[in-house]
């Protein structure tokens, strides 16, 4: 039993950092897309006000 509560443990902590490494791949992307969004936004305006 003792065991296997240590696998337990073992596994949630596993999944824990597994998951806040997901949400920070995730935060990165959102981050990445509004980077792009906001580079296309500025040339866009730079070619309309030329």
């Amino acid at each position: 039993m003792e065991r296997a509560q240590d696998d337990v443990e073992h596994y949630t902590r596993r999944m824990k950092e597994y998951v806040e490494c997901v949400q920070n791949e995730q935060a990165d992307a959102v981050d990445e897309h509004r980077r792009v969004i906001r580079e296309w936004n500025d040339a866009v305006s730079s070619y309309n006000n030329r």
